[in-house]
């Protein structure tokens, strides 16, 4: 019995679909990775929903502070940059991870080579935005580090 036909027994291939090679175990291991995925991804995307909370407590302390006779510019720059590093850092992450994770979940119910390129796919839109941004920041903080050096001197 060749393995095309054992997994179309196993219910693993829709019809038209080249079947992966993958053994059983590595499906499963491939499913639990997924779902391990969508957790750090919802978790990313609640870190994003708390600091949104917090920069919409950052810009009422704000402008109170303007009945009070004080600026509330830097408050409202504050929480402009918390909300930028949050859609940059956690929210894009998360959603990317998520996606990823749910082609990886189909793949593991469908085991074809189709589902898992685009699983594939997501993997590298995910660690090439994590890449690019780790790079980015890595860069800022070594000219950080220059500048500060430079001023004290």
């Amino acid at each position: 019995m060749d393995n095309t036909y054992q997994n179309q027994i196993q219910g693993f291939t829709p019809q038209n679909q080249t079947p992966s090679n993958f053994t059983p175990f590595i499906i499963q291991k491939m499913k639990g990775t997924a779902t391990w995925m969508n957790v750090i991804g919802i978790i990313l995307i609640i870190f994003t929903a708390l600091i949104f909370i917090l920069a919409a407590f950052i810009l009422t302390a704000g402008s109170k502070s303007k009945l009070i006779g004080l600026s509330g510019g830097v408050s409202t720059a504050v929480a402009i940059v918390y909300i930028i590093f949050a859609v940059l850092f956690y929210l894009i992450p998360g959603i990317l991870l998520i996606a990823h994770a749910n082609k990886l979940r189909s793949f593991s119910l469908t085991n074809n080579l189709p589902d898992f390129e685009d699983a594939i796919s997501k993997g590298k839109t995910f660690w090439t935005y994590t890449g690019v941004l780790a790079l980015i920041v890595t860069i800022l903080f070594f000219i950080v580090i220059i500048v500060s050096i430079a001023a004290g001197s």
